[in-house]
């Protein structure tokens, strides 16, 4: 029957690589198929240049390539152009097993060529962890009267905290042309007291709430230390 308050009765129970809910609409096929795009999968590379000739089908999670043609040059020169891709900024390491099976028709012949199936393997390399620095001053010498004042004072003013991970990395020691520093986020920053705790009548550390509107980003704080958490780019 119809239900008068609506709530959510399908649990699921596993892992789950992503998760989009648009709640009160349904969006078209086109951004659904762009929502289940894999990151991983087979690909071709440089269309223009394939013989018209040749034809290709891809399964929908891109496992599995099929490519079909006439001229047996043609065929050769598509497999070159077959490329297996991995847009994951932190793929899963190990070994991508391939199988390569071809078939061959025969017309008007009594024996047909039979061809020996390939098996192959991409090696994906462990990423390269997260370089994370920090900078700034590490003393702050500022009078009582300071200390006193509503707004306090900022001990980190010149920090600056630079998180990057290399992209692509390095084999056998030696750094692959085309490796670059490129950016992501981070969780959470935390901020620790050292030694004894804060005496709460006396002493804290804050962050004024307009410095996290805006920018998906809340704290909270103890006689220990505080944290800031979420999106931090």
């Amino acid at each position: 029957g119809e239900v008068a308050t609506p709530r959510f009765t399908q649990y699921f129970h596993g892992s789950l690589s992503g998760l989009t809910i648009r709640p009160g609409r349904i969006e078209t096929q086109k951004v659904i198929s762009c929502l289940q795009a894999c990151k991983e999968g087979l690909d071709i590379n440089s269309l223009e240049s394939l013989a018209k000739d040749i034809k290709f089908h891809f399964n929908p999670a891109q496992s599995v390539l099929v490519v079909e043609g006439e001229d047996v040059d043609s065929i050769n020169t598509a497999m070159t152009k077959v490329s297996y891709i991995n847009s994951r900024q932190f793929p899963t390491p190990g070994l991508r097993r391939l199988h390569i099976s071809t078939s061959v028709q025969c017309f008007g012949e009594d024996t047909c060529v039979s061809i020996p199936d390939v098996k192959a393997v991409v090696m994906v390399l462990p990423p390269s962890e997260p370089r994370i620095t920090i900078s700034g001053s590490k003393q702050l010498i500022r009078p009582a009267s300071d200390l006193r004042s509503p707004l306090g004072v900022a001990p980190f003013k010149e920090l600056r905290i630079t998180s990057t991970v290399m992209k692509g990395g390095s084999f056998g020691g030696v750094r692959r042309p085309g490796v670059m520093e490129v950016m992501h986020n981070l969780d959470y920053c935390d901020v620790l007291v050292i030694g004894d705790e804060l005496e709460p009548d006396r002493e804290s550390l804050e962050i004024h709430h307009s410095a996290l509107l805006g920018k998906h980003l809340d704290a909270t704080n103890s006689t220990s230390g505080i944290s800031i958490y979420g999106r931090l780019s």
